[in-house]
């Protein structure tokens, strides 16, 4: 190509252009606005940026941008082969990434695991490596790494997978969680007025998922170390054993190794669940993915509430990679979920995104109805606030106000009735 529009035609009307070398000085449009339209529209593509007057601000710009890298001229030959040669594995990376995605066809897409980066590769080659197997999986990672979205891949691998039945071990109180699992025969106890099939006996020929098994009590623990072992167990206030044929998948953020010394999670249970291991990486340890994961995210939240989907500036751009994101994939997903109900505009700003100047929380708290200084009133009033807020950004559509909320629709309808938050023709009234 000549050009940069040249250039920019000729790589979206063929998508097998996959490799992209483009100098940052071109006639019309410049490499960088080049790099930063190829990413928008086709962000699996590899580009590297060159130039002969490149700086070290410059090349951070590429990289930020999403250029795999920048080349500072002159250089050699062997320079460039060796660049490329690396380009081609990233190449084979992608390429893993769609067959995986092909096997999953007819399923959910958003369920995927999206990454480039070494560290989520290897994750996705160990999915591949023992979806067909039942041995036990033990998956660790920090909060919002994408537990659950792994365990359903393994778990959506299988040829014949059946149901996927999820619990949340630190969700359910103790005194209930028994119940939960195993299920209850008519008459155990005060008030079981009839039989209720557990989660065990509806995960029976498909998978069992433990999420935050480091938080099972001690009693419990015991029990699920049988069932387990044997296959076996029985219903509340039941005599007889029933068998149940689950694949066994548990997750947590705790450290187990550390619970076991401490006493507070069995031995025996940690090495019956650690069979086969996969550690997933906090966000800040994958920067490769964040523009990946954050296009993804905008595209997906686009379809999920008919919007037009929101396009990342590049200095939106630049502010996602500089982000710690401690909340990790789920933070990011939340924070593009955000942007695109409440963006004003169609391309992303860096102020729309965490770390942009703040002064919310003064103005949310002089808003504060309460005149004490009673905490549990002053959350009261803030959560009540937060709410018709949410409900008059939305135009009082109560499930996109609950995603704003980070909460469920049931709790938000809740919680307006608690506050006496009543719907009228001209909005919200509190």
């Amino acid at each position: 190509a000549t050009d940069g529009d040249q250039a920019l035609a000729l790589a979206l009307a063929d998508p097998r252009l996959q490799l992209i070398l483009t100098d940052v000085r071109l006639p019309k449009k410049d490499g960088m606005q080049l790099l930063s339209e190829l990413m928008q529209a086709s962000p699996e593509r590899t580009v590297i940026v060159m130039s002969a007057y490149g700086s070290i601000e410059m090349a951070v710009a590429a990289l930020q941008a999403g250029a795999y890298h920048f080349l500072s001229k002159p250089f050699g030959k062997d320079v460039l082969l060796h660049t490329v040669g690396k380009a081609e594995e990233r190449f084979a990376l992608i390429e893993e990434n769609r067959t995986l995605k092909s096997r999953l066809t007819g399923r959910d897409p958003d369920g995927m695991l999206i990454g480039v980066s070494p560290s989520i590769q290897q994750v996705l080659q160990k999915v591949q490596k023992i979806a067909s197997f039942q041995s036990t999986v033990l998956i660790t990672g920090e909060s919002g790494t994408g537990k659950e979205v792994v365990a359903r891949l393994i778990h959506g691998l299988r040829p014949d997978p059946g149901p996927f039945v999820a619990v949340n071990c630190g969700a359910i109180p103790e005194n209930l969680l028994e119940s939960e699992l195993f299920g209850v025969v008519r008459g155990a106890y005060t008030g079981a007025t009839e039989n209720r099939t557990g989660l065990l006996a509806q995960a029976h020929q498909g998978t069992l998922f433990l999420d935050e098994v480091g938080e099972l009590p001690l009693a419990l623990q015991v029990k699920l170390l049988r069932v387990i072992q044997e296959g076996v167990f029985r219903p509340l206030g039941s005599g007889q054993e029933t068998r149940a044929v689950v694949r066994w998948m548990a997750a947590t953020a705790r450290d187990l190794p550390s619970a076991v010394a401490a006493g507070t999670f069995r031995e025996d249970l940690f090495y019956r669940l650690n069979v086969v291991p996969i550690h997933l990486p906090p966000l800040r340890d994958r920067p490769e993915d964040l523009l990946l994961l954050g296009r993804h995210f905008l595209a997906r939240s686009a379809r999920r509430h008919g919007v037009e989907e929101k396009v990342l500036s590049a200095a939106a751009a630049a502010r996602l990679t500089q982000h710690p994101w401690p909340g990790n994939v789920r933070e990011l997903e939340n924070w593009m979920e955000r942007v695109t109900i409440l963006g004003e505009h169609r391309e992303v700003q860096p102020e729309d995104l965490p770390g942009a100047p703040a002064g919310t929380a003064i103005s949310l708290l002089e808003e504060v109805t309460s005149e004490t200084l009673s905490i549990k009133q002053a959350t009261r009033d803030i959560e009540k606030l937060l709410i018709t807020k949410a409900l008059n950004i939305t135009g009082g559509k109560k499930f996109a106000a609950s995603q704003l909320l980070e909460i469920s629709e049931r709790a938000l309808q809740y919680k307006m009735k608690i506050y006496q938050i009543k719907e009228t023709e001209k909005g919200i009234s509190r």
